[in-house]
This record gives C-alpha cells, structure tokens and sequence, in this order.
C-alpha cells in the first residue's frame, strides 16, 4: 500500500508543478488530513507555503480560502 501512495503522491507532483507553471502560481498550500498532508508535502520540491491538517470535503470553496489565508 506505501508504494502506491508513493507514486499516486508522485504523480499529482508532476500535475501541480506543471499547473504552477502554467498558472504562474508563487505559492503552494496543502490542505488534508495530517498524515496524507505531511506525505504530499514531502515530495515537493519546494517546501508548501503552509500545510494545513484539516479535512475540509464537506466544506465550500470560500471557506477553505479563508482557513488558508486568514491565518
């Protein structure tokens, strides 16, 4: 089961750094449960400009916005 968190975590890698480009994104936020949140962010290149452990499936898009840059 590791391995394939690992290369599911690989590829949405490959995914977001090539939307970051694409979009010209200056930063990275990470929103999940702590260990999947922890996980993602380590295989990143670039340390996420904040990681949140939070489930938020529930909740609408306003509202995550304003958990991330609200704080």
């Amino acid at each position: 089961m590791l391995i394939f968190i690992d290369c599911f975590y690989s590829f949405f890698f490959f995914k977001i750094e090539k939307l970051k480009k694409e979009r010209r994104w200056e930063e990275i936020h990470i929103i999940g449960e702590a260990e999947h949140a922890q996980s993602f962010a380590k295989v990143l290149h670039q340390k996420p400009n904040s990681c949140i452990h939070k489930n938020f499936i529930n909740n609408s898009a306003d509202k995550i916005l304003h958990e991330v840059f609200e704080k």
